[in-house]
Parts: C-alpha cells; structure tokens; sequence
C-alpha cells in the first residue's frame, strides 16, 4: 500500500484519469445533438452560390480565406436558409451604415441574411443584420467586438 503514497504515482493515475474522461467525452460527442463534432462544417458543400455574396475589392483576403467564408455561409444556408455577405474594401464615399444597405440591396439579400462591411483604409467595419437574422444585437455586438475589430 505504500506504492500508493508516493507522489508520483497520485500523479500518474490522475493523467491517466483525466486522458481517460477526456477520450469519453470525445468519443460520446457525436451522439450530443449541436456538439461541434454533430455540427462541423460540411466540407463537400457547393461554395458556387456563396461565392457571389463575397466582395474583396482591398484584395486582401487570401485565398484559403476566401474558400473558408464561402464553406461557413454554404454551410449557413444548408442548415438555416441564411449567409453573412462580405465586402471588403479599401474606402467607402458616406457612411458604413449607407454602404452596407447598398450592398444588401444589390445582393438582393433576405430578411434572414446579414452583410459584413470591412473598410480597411481605416479600420472600420459595419455589421447590418436582416430583419429575421438569428443572432440578437448584444450576440452581434459580442462577436464583433471579439473577434472581427481586433484583426481589422
């Protein structure tokens, strides 16, 4: 019983412990409904028809990047009938607000959709949801300020 005592071992049959649970929830993950395993991307989605709702007039989108948002909004509209439409550019003559609208409007865009405006000449970046878009504004405001001001 003394081999029980010493460090080491508590050590050990803790990793192993944890290792464990960890393969457990892994391998119970796919049966969870809307875990990241049951919902990940669909790679083998057409991009043919989210590829029109993306505007890279800064150029600055790679291609692997560009691939990406088109894979996440063909995904979007398989599972929710909705896209985020992208405009990248380098200046917008007027507001963010006006342009984005614009935009929407040109891409002829449903109420369920939204458009991402990026102006990269100053950093600045413009959400506009549609009316029937599924995420809140506090959700919008989150991302926004998590994710997408940061790297503008």
């Amino acid at each position: 019983m003394k081999f029980f005592q010493k460090t080491w071992v508590a050590v050990a049959i803790a990793l192993v412990m944890i290792a464990a649970a960890i393969f457990i929830g892994r391998t119970r993950e796919d049966t969870i409904p809307n875990s990241p395993a049951s919902v990940g991307l669909d790679t083998s989605l057409s991009t043919s028809q989210s590829a029109s709702f993306l505007w890279d007039e800064a150029g600055v989108l790679s291609d692997s990047e560009e691939r990406q948002i088109n894979l996440y909004n063909a995904n979007w509209l398989e599972r929710y009938d909705s896209l985020v439409a992208v405009a990248v550019v380098p200046t917008v003559s007027g507001s963010l607000e006006d342009y984005a609208y614009d935009r929407a409007m040109s891409w002829e865009l449903a109420a369920a959709d939204a458009v991402l405006v990026i102006e990269t000449d100053t950093g600045s970046a413009y959400f506009l949801p549609g009316d029937n878009y599924p995420l809140t504004d506090s959700q919008i405001n989150s991302y926004m300020n998590t994710y997408l001001y940061d790297g503008v």
